[in-house]
């Protein structure tokens, strides 16, 4: 019968095999400190339980990679790549669990049958978009995968545009691509702020060194530092920008977005405090929690901090209420 299988009277086709991978690390973009804050990093940081995987990271890449070379084991996007919208509680037992997952049309919540219209009103507030992506990692590894998680909307857009891009063009399996740490500004709390996102390139993506150079087009294994590039407009999303820190228009942005970070932490207060005085008691809070002579020495790192903390830890707005006492 060939290739058919006989079970008892019923012949039944055999299932075409698909190519399954166990996961044998992770690729994260930041790490937690002592007291749980989540901090983002401008490198790489891969992490496997295997141990001799583990020293072969360490032997390839080094403590801080900035770039991987990467591919995939499908050409099933489905496989490699889920993008969804994820609202997570805590538990009785105050562990963690996911109380809804959306794929920005429908929506499952957690002990409810029917499905509900994604995304709803608390998309960017308890709901957050989350992006798994699953590669190989070639000089390490052939016999696992790493998975990277990020909730960066920026990043999304960029992994999703040349995942499309690989598959309208000759498919992804164990095709070279490259996953680059970049920096840019993006807009949290609606404050512009420094930011490190990641971007998956074809190999042989054309790019330029700088935004200058018209010399002919360059592919990933010719320059000598990838993270630095400037990527291609077709494949940076619309809102990322990325330029010379050193440049008088990004210094003149900067002192601007500081100054506007300034006012809005005072209008926030004034959201919990309504008192003459909250204003100086806020720039004497901040100069002595930062250790700062005055409130226009706080950067924006700390700006944005402080703006978060207000309304949000209860001892802030009481360490100000003090000082007018």
């Amino acid at each position: 019968m060939g290739n058919m299988t006989q079970i008892g009277s019923v012949i039944a086709k055999p299932r075409p095999l698909e190519p399954r991978l166990n996961k044998v690390g992770m690729i994260r973009l930041g790490q937690r400190d002592a007291n749980g804050r989540a901090s983002e990093c401008d490198h790489f940081i891969l992490e496997s339980q295997d141990v001799s995987i583990a020293s072969k990271i360490t032997q390839v890449y080094g403590p801080a990679p900035k770039s991987l070379e990467v591919t995939f084991h499908t050409d099933d996007i489905s496989k490699v790549y889920t993008c969804e919208n994820q609202l997570w509680g805590l538990s009785k037992q105050q562990k963690p669990f996911l109380m809804c997952a959306g794929d920005g049309a429908t929506a499952k919540e957690f002990g409810k049958a029917d499905r509900h219209p994604c995304p709803c009103p608390r998309l960017g507030k308890d709901c957050r978009q989350k992006t798994m992506l699953t590669v190989l990692l070639p000089r390490i590894t052939m016999s696992g995968t790493f998975l990277l998680v990020t909730k960066s909307h920026y990043s999304t857009e960029i992994i999703h545009t040349t995942l499309a891009i690989a598959q309208r063009s000759g498919g992804m399996v164990m095709r070279p691509f490259k996953l680059v740490r970049t920096k840019g500004f993006a807009t949290v709390n609606n404050m512009k702020v420094k930011k490190h996102f990641v971007a998956l390139m074809l190999d042989d993506t054309a790019v330029k060194t700088s935004p200058t150079d018209c010399s002919s087009p360059k592919t990933y294994s010719q320059i000598a530092h990838p993270e630095q590039v400037i990527m291609s407009p077709s494949v940076v999303p619309a809102g990322l920008v990325i330029m010379d820190e050193e440049s008088p228009l990004a210094k003149q942005q900067l002192l601007q977005r500081i100054k506007n970070g300034r006012e809005k932490v005072k209008k926030k207060l004034t959201l919990y405090i309504r008192h003459p005085q909250a204003e100086t008691a806020l720039e004497t809070y901040a100069c002595r929690r930062f250790g700062k002579h005055t409130f226009e020495d706080l950067s924006r790192e700390e700006l944005l901090v402080l703006w978060h903390d207000i309304g949000v830890e209860d001892s802030v707005v009481g360490d100000i209420v003090e000082l007018l006492k």
